[in-house]
């Protein structure tokens, strides 16, 4: 499920944190965390509305009584988390709040509350997150609910989270841009959750099939898809896009087809167009491209959608974010050289990938604690063994593991005959140079050392007959 207490809004275009003098007013955040679980208070925010990475505004240490001052100047309503150690909590600020926090940082949630100018809003984040805790356990809105059960729990969640904001709001003085804030949010994560509910309920239920009347799907119809004060909320976003992928899934086209895969990404890149609107609309365009090129690399369907992208969208700042990552992969399209690299293997001996210029070479991305990649390793060996008799195929297995132990003690017995390789960590120079940021992923290098496919199969899937069909043609 996902938490209320990530229901914000990070209205990038009006929030800024700022060392100038000019129009800031002096803000603060200040208190005492009892048994704090790091030595800082460090604030983050969103670095941006695309991607939603983290990026730290400031910090301040924490005395050893528990004590902090964390002083800021901003110039607009400022949305952001605050982190002691892994204990995070949602923060709203006005230009010259002065807040007083107090938790105990070993039960920060449970114990958080705030005094002082600003505290209205900051309490109202504290408290949903532990009603929220209390709602988990009284209405259970798992996906493998009957259809029935689900609809009448959410209805549940929905009614006790609605009062409680309009007891909260009526009791407590809060400004109406963010009341209306977070009493969309809250039809914004109803939403999502019941267009989760049918593919989820499928695969967590272990049913073949459901059966949702068409009434189930009118609360779609309140959303509004154009909808700029919400603009940068996770949760929106995610809303228009998933009603437009519910859209596109109307059209029969079954993104799961290999035949029709690209054709289902067209459509839905069609139904983005047509059906969100505004700022959101670019956002969102902006996201899906993004995503496309991460998971797929840069092709000629792509290209076409990008062409259309530039005329679409004017804005600078998500043409930059879109290009920055189209570049990054148009340095790994098929045929370009594949970035040499060199690990030690298991003996500690140095092994570099051009060592094997004159043979096919399928690499494994994994790490020891990737439960999907360990679910591919009896794949592996099947593949491993058809080509058993073959010395123009090379098997490299690359560990992202932190750790060297993890990775020495998983592969020390392994007789297969594939090639263990430790690169440490997703900072490395292999995991950087392509693009590597989630695992298991697979690469296919040619005789050449030239790239055939960045995204290859995995060995449950094609790529048996991909290896053949380049070998043959040697």
């Amino acid at each position: 499920m996902r938490s209320v207490l990530l229901l914000f809004i990070v209205v990038q275009l009006l929030s800024s944190c700022t060392t100038t003098e000019t129009n800031t007013h002096n803000t603060t955040i200040s208190g005492t965390i009892e048994r704090a679980t790091d030595d800082y208070l460090k604030l983050y925010r969103y670095a941006s509305g695309i991607n939603y990475n983290f990026e730290i505004v400031d910090s301040v240490q924490i005395t050893p009584a528990g004590q902090f001052n964390l002083a800021l100047q901003i110039d607009a309503p400022f949305y952001g988390f605050l982190f002691n150690g892994i204990e995070r909590t949602m923060i709203y600020l006005e230009p010259g709040d002065q807040l007083q926090l107090s938790a105990d940082g070993h039960l920060f949630n449970p114990t958080l509350t705030y005094e002082g100018k600003g505290s209205a809003h900051n309490n109202y984040f504290a408290e949903i997150i532990r009603l929220e805790s209390e709602l988990d356990e009284q209405f259970n809105r798992g996906f493998d609910l009957t259809p029935g059960e689900f609809e009448a729990n959410m209805q549940g969640w929905y009614s006790a989270i609605s009062q409680f904001q309009d007891q909260y709001f009526s009791q407590h003085q809060v400004n109406d841009t963010f009341k209306l804030q977070q009493q969309l949010d809250v039809q914004y994560t109803s939403a999502l959750t019941r267009i989760d509910y049918g593919s989820e309920y499928l695969y967590y239920g272990d049913n073949d099939t459901i059966d949702l009347p068409p009434s189930y799907w009118q609360f779609m119809d309140a959303i509004d898809l154009g909808n700029d004060l919400t603009l940068y909320s996770p949760q929106y976003i995610d809303l228009v896009y998933a009603i437009c992928y519910h859209k596109a899934m109307d059209q029969k086209i079954n993104p799961l087809d290999e035949v029709s895969e690209n054709g289902f990404y067209e459509a839905l890149y069609q139904v983005i167009k047509t059906e969100a609107a505004n700022q959101p609309r670019e956002i969102i365009l902006t996201k899906f491209l993004i995503e496309q090129v991460k998971y797929n690399g840069v092709n000629a369907w792509i290209d076409s959608m990008y062409i259309d992208y530039k005329a679409l969208v004017p804005n600078v700042a998500l043409n930059e974010a879109l290009n920055n990552e189209y570049q990054k992969w148009l340095r790994l399209t098929p045929g370009v050289p594949a970035p040499n690299f060199s690990y030690p293997d298991v003996h500690g001996n140095m092994v570099t990938l051009s060592d094997f210029r004159g043979k096919l070479v399928y690499i494994d991305a994994w790490a020891t604690w990737c439960g999907p990649c360990k679910e591919e390793i009896p794949y592996m060996y099947e593949v491993m063994q058809h080509f058993k008799d073959r010395d123009d195929i090379v098997f490299l297995n690359i560990s992202l593991d932190d750790k060297k132990g993890d990775w020495e003690r998983e592969v020390s017995g392994d007789a297969s005959g594939s090639i263990h390789l430790f690169a440490q960590g997703f900072g490395s120079d292999f995991a950087q140079n392509y693009n590597i940021d989630f695992i298991p992923r697979y690469l296919l290098i040619d005789q050449q050392g030239n790239i055939i496919d960045v995204h290859a199969d995995r060995p449950s899937e094609n790529i048996q007959a991909i290896i053949e069909s380049h070998l043959k043609a040697l």
